[in-house]
């Protein structure tokens, strides 16, 4: 038999699922629900600058980012997910929205 590999997940992968109970109780710990949302969207931020997936920690080409579309291009700057876990969250291509035709810095 052949074992399967488990794929690493990122650092803002790892706070959602540490938090999951959390998470699923909303209204009733919307202040530690706050913190728990800085806390994803530093590690978000962290992972970004360090150009590593939020979900897979692979490294991130940004050549790769700014060569694909409009959408892959913000959704990278959202979540910090590389093309291959956007592609694999989003079955389909999302629709292209006025607002998102602007170019991503």
């Amino acid at each position: 038999m052949e074992k399967t590999k488990e794929k690493p997940i990122g650092k803002a992968l790892k706070i959602v699922q540490e938090n999951q109970k959390q998470f699923s109780s909303y209204v009733d710990n919307q202040e530690k629900n706050k913190n728990l949302l800085r806390q994803l969207r530093a590690q978000i931020g962290e992972c970004i600058e360090n150009r590593e997936c939020t979900c897979c920690c692979a490294p991130v080409d940004l050549n790769e980012i700014r060569r694909s579309d409009l959408t892959t291009q913000r959704e990278w700057y959202i979540s910090g997910m590389c093309i291959e876990c956007q592609d694999a969250v989003f079955d389909e291509k999302a629709t292209v929205t006025p607002r998102s035709k602007k170019e991503v810095n």
